[in-house]
């Protein structure tokens, strides 16, 4: 690829803005020079779709400014929910054979023409007579789309990672990946649900249920305009009905509807589907791979300011729920950098190409 090279950025463009990191490296060291936020208008991309490109071209040029670097090579990311991501069995096979045999395998698993695809694989395991493959597809028009804000401005990605593959190789990168874990990246408009070890990822999920649901809520039961929305969930959020101090939260929440307190009942009933998708999840991991648990669980994205929702989390969930750090491990520029809870993808994109080039 580009390895040797001085600087890089990498680049995620999500529905609530768009997410930039610039790194350095020497050898296989790494170090974050600088990180980027834009917003952009709501509905500006809508179903995992950019409505409007040219707008999100011009946001793009503003990034040089904010990261107060050049851009240089760019690595970028798709969304997860336009991205099909399963682990295949086939027979062992030499390299020419597999290309084709994908094609045709990767038909029982799209819910999109092959034809219209794009697709990658990564072999995790090989024995005399199969291979284990994880196996990625994603619509072509769907990397057009989000290729097309970039090209505006010249600019043309060397590397397309997937956002899974990023929170791992971050988790790895800090050295939390010994066993299987769960990291559920609330976002603007889903949440994504990725369990893996440094080997495979053995789910990669989508829930339709994220920070703007919370938002849209609070704009419509109290009058409240975005900006104050957006306050609200991070300064009180689910705070007022937890009780002082208290993790366990049931009683509290059960007790929600005899109080009559139907902005906290909204809430906190909105918060409970969001934790029992999220449930259901590990359930399924824990059904379809005989029985095995998971310990730990990071949570990251805007949308985990929510107050409250951690200690609903801690309180639902069987595994030791974390806040994912995305600086633990990682060498920062003196200058400092603007951190937020939003960066874990595009410094998990950095992390994860000095990783691949290392090995």
């Amino acid at each position: 690829m580009f390895w040797g090279k001085k600087q890089f950025t990498t680049i995620d463009i999500g529905s609530s803005g768009i997410k930039a990191a610039t790194f350095t490296t020497k050898n296989d060291e790494i170090s974050l020079v600088g990180t980027a936020y834009v917003t952009l208008p709501f509905a500006t991309i809508k179903e995992g779709k950019i409505v409007d490109p040219s707008l999100v071209a011009n946001k793009i040029k503003e990034l040089p400014a904010k990261l107060k670097s050049g851009i240089g090579k760019i690595i970028m990311t798709i969304p997860s929910n336009n991205i099909v991501i399963r682990n295949i069995e086939l027979p062992l096979m030499e390299k020419e054979e597999l290309k084709e045999a994908i094609k045709w395998e990767s038909d029982h698993y799209l819910p999109f023409p092959v034809a219209g695809a794009v697709l990658d694989y990564l072999i995790l395991a090989r024995s005399e007579e199969k291979m284990t493959l994880l196996l990625v597809a994603v619509k072509k028009e769907t990397i057009e789309n989000y290729l097309n804000p970039l090209e505006k401005n010249s600019l043309t990605p060397l590397v397309l990672n997937v956002q899974p593959m990023a929170l791992l190789s971050l988790l790895e990168y800090q050295g939390e990946l010994t066993e299987a874990v769960a990291i559920i990246d609330i976002g603007a408009a889903s949440t994504k649900v990725v369990i893996g070890d440094q080997q495979n990822i053995y789910l990669a999920r989508s829930i339709d249920l994220a920070g703007e649901e919370f938002t849209q809520l609070l704009m419509e039961s109290h009058q409240l305009d975005f900006l104050e929305a957006e306050a609200y969930k991070k300064e009180k959020g689910l705070e007022e009905v937890r009780g002082e101090g208290g993790v366990d939260l049931a009683p509290v929440l059960a007790e929600i509807a005899v109080t009559g307190n139907e902005h906290g009942q909204a809430l906190s009933s909105l918060a409970r589907n969001l934790v029992h998708e999220i449930t259901r999840s590990l359930d399924f991991y824990a059904m379809e791979y005989r029985g095995q648990s998971i310990n730990k669980t990071f949570i990251t994205g805007g949308g985990s300011r929510l107050k409250g929702l951690f200690e609903l989390l801690t309180a639902e969930l069987d595994s030791k729920v974390i806040r994912l750090n995305p600086l633990k491990n990682l060498q920062v520029a003196k200058r400092g950098v603007n951190l937020t809870e939003e960066l874990a993808v595009v410094l998990g994109l950095g992390i994860s190409e000095v990783i691949n080039n290392a090995g």
